[in-house]
């Protein structure tokens, strides 16, 4: 399949192919939303049975940028730490890796990172600093002293990711049992969002916990604490977005 770009489900439906074929048997798969790798091996030994079970995640934010050559390495290179459980990146889970198809590499070579969802400037020599998380962020810049207090927003490049996929997939995510969310999540149009319709859609977060989400024949509708947004449900393209009105207050 070489640098190609595949449809979400079709990636699931490879990734799945690999795990049967090579991985050990009881191998689970799901996808995540890491920012900060593209695939992860979890492995266990069952108390009861005694059994190592292995669960592969990958990334889905960076599968659905980059072509399924390097996902597919991905995939082999978790499948070797599934089949080589504790051996880390030594000679044999490198063999192992090699042997099924992998490339053997510790550390793969991403074609499109995503950029960091927050970032802060600093004040004193204008430098930017980025990160994917509010955990752990610096206060101030170490190179410029306390003088630096940093201030984290917004990253405006993370909000303007053209990947409408991406979007969906997450307007999925909102009601995972909503017929109407699931056939947002799997019929994915090619038409790209705008940059302002996406910054509209992002706003803080591309939807919050607790948005609602509905679908009718023609439009679906998503609320979050800013936008009313209406989306075209045949060509998956907004249709309009307005800011909410303030409620009136209750007079005595």
């Amino acid at each position: 399949m070489g640098a190609v770009r595949m449809t979400s489900e079709e990636m699931e439906r490879e990734i799945l192919r690999l795990i049967a074929r090579y991985a050990p048997e009881g191998t689970k798969f799901f996808w995540d939303e890491s920012r900060k790798h593209l695939g992860f091996c979890s492995t266990r030994r069952d108390r009861s049975s005694l059994k190592i079970l292995s669960t592969i995640y990958i990334s889905y934010p960076y599968a659905v940028q980059n072509t399924w050559e390097l996902v597919r390495k991905t995939v082999l290179h978790e499948i070797a730490h599934a089949i080589r459980p504790w051996h880390n990146h030594d000679d044999l889970w490198q063999y192992t890796c090699i042997s099924i198809g992998g490339d053997g590499m510790k550390y793969a070579s991403l074609k499109e990172a995503l950029p960091a969802k927050y970032m802060a400037v600093c004040p004193v020599c204008g430098r930017h600093l980025f990160s994917h998380s509010k955990t752990g962020r610096a206060t101030y810049h170490v190179k410029c002293g306390i003088e630096s207090r940093l201030i984290w927003g917004i990253n405006p490049d993370a909000l303007l990711i053209k990947n409408k996929e991406l979007l969906m997939y997450k307007v999925g995510l909102v009601r995972a049992n909503d017929q109407g969310a699931e056939r947002i999540r799997k019929n994915i149009g090619l038409a790209d969002l705008s940059d302002h319709e996406i910054n509209l859609w992002c706003r803080e977060q591309i939807l919050k916990e607790g948005s609602e989400f509905s679908l009718s024949d023609f439009k679906c509708m998503v609320e979050n604490d800013e936008y009313i947004i209406n989306i075209d449900a045949s060509s998956y393209i907004v249709t309009s977005a307005k800011k909410k009105g303030k409620k009136p207050k209750k007079t005595k």
